[in-house]
C-alpha cells in the first residue's frame, strides 16, 4: 500500500477498497494470533449459531450455500458465476468471501435488530455506523426512497427510506 498513491485525502471522497478490507483481514490475524477465518468463526458466526465460512467450504456444505443470481428481461433470472462459492477458499476472504446458507443469515439480520445479541460492543456498534463520508444522494433515490442523506461508516452504507434510518452494505 505504501506504493500507491491518493488520488484524494483521507476520508475526502468515498472509495471503496477491497485491498484495504484485505488489509483488515491481515491486521485481525496479526493481533489475535488466529487465521481471519478461525478468528470470525470463533467471534462471529459461532456465537450467533451461524453455519458460515471464511474459509474452506466443507463439500457437503455446498448444496446449503446461497448462489448467486442476477435478473433481468431478456435472460430472465440467471446464475452468476464468478461469485460462486467453491470448496476452497479465496484469499480474500475479508473483502467479500464470507458464504452463509440462507438460515445464517435470517440469524445474521436478526442479530442486527436486537443489538443485545451482535458478538460486538455497543462502543464498537457505533463507531461502526457513525458516518464519515458524505455521500451524494441521487435523484433516484430521492424520489424512490426520498432519501435525504447518505454516508458511509465503518463497512456501513448509511441513508435514509423515507422516516427510517437504514444501514447497508451489498455483497
Amino acid at each position: 500500500l505504501r506504493y500507491l498513491s491518493p488520488q484524494y485525502g483521507f476520508r475526502a471522497q468515498y472509495a471503496y477498497s477491497n485491498v484495504l478490507y484485505i488489509t483488515a483481514g491481515e491486521l485481525i490475524e496479526k493481533i489475535s494470533g488466529l487465521a481471519f477465518e478461525k478468528f470470525i468463526d470463533t467471534h462471529i458466526f459461532a456465537p450467533l449459531d451461524m453455519n458460515c465460512f471464511a474459509g474452506d467450504i466443507p463439500k457437503q456444505n455446498l448444496p446449503h450455500v446461497a448462489l448467486a443470481y442476477g435478473y433481468n428481461d431478456a435472460r430472465g433470472i440467471y446464475p452468476i458465476p464468478r461469485n460462486s462459492a467453491s470448496e476452497k477458499g479465496i484469499m480474500a476472504s475479508a473483502a467479500g468471501g464470507i458464504v452463509c446458507d440462507l438460515h445464517s443469515m435470517n440469524k445474521w439480520a436478526k442479530a442486527w435488530l436486537n443489538l443485545s445479541s451482535l458478538p460486538i460492543s455497543e462502543q464498537s456498534y457505533k463507531t461502526m455506523t457513525t458516518g464519515y463520508t458524505l455521500l451524494s444522494v441521487s435523484d433516484e433515490e430521492h424520489n424512490w426512497d426520498a432519501a435525504l442523506f447518505k454516508q458511509y461508516g465503518l463497512g456501513w452504507r448509511l441513508s435514509n427510506i423515507g422516516r427510517f434510518e437504514t444501514i447497508s452494505h451489498t455483497g
